[in-house]
């Protein structure tokens, strides 16, 4: 959906109160931060857990051992992500010549949201490929 049917969405929603319709969008950004400080925090407990495991990684088989550091590797990766695009801070009232215009604030407000929406996907994609890695390796060591 575009930014401005989004726009004209709010405005029907909101008829008389543009502030109305950006605290709105304010909210769901702080909803998109929420998932990604999960999604960070299901990515610092697969992490620790891997790094206790580092011992022993040596006695395990050499296909557990594999999908065990790809499967890092990824749920890294997505750490990266929602750390550098997710929980970027980009302030409405930094755009050049900040304009007064409620609608041009709330396009920004609704790219930036549409932005950290996109980037969350990304990383939460990227976090179940490497949690299919740790699962893996535990069937490769199940069956070995």
């Amino acid at each position: 959906m575009s930014t401005a049917v989004e726009r004209d969405i709010l405005k029907l929603m909101f008829p008389e109160n543009s502030t109305e319709a950006i605290r709105y969008v304010g909210h769901q950004i702080n909803v998109v931060d929420n998932m990604g400080q999960g999604l960070m925090s299901l990515g610092g407990i697969l992490l620790a857990i891997t790094a206790s495991l580092l011992p022993t990684l040596k006695s395990l088989a050499s296909g557990a051992r594999f999908f065990i550091v790809i499967g890092s590797s990824f749920v890294l990766a997505s750490i990266l992500c929602n750390a550098l695009f997710v929980f970027r801070v980009r302030w409405v009232t930094q755009m050049e010549n900040c304009p007064s215009d409620h609608s041009k604030v709330m396009d920004v407000a609704l790219k930036i949201r549409s932005n950290k929406t996109r980037a969350y996907h990304i990383a939460l994609t990227i976090m179940v490929i490497g949690l299919l890695c740790y699962l893996l390796s535990v069937y490769v060591l199940a069956f070995s």
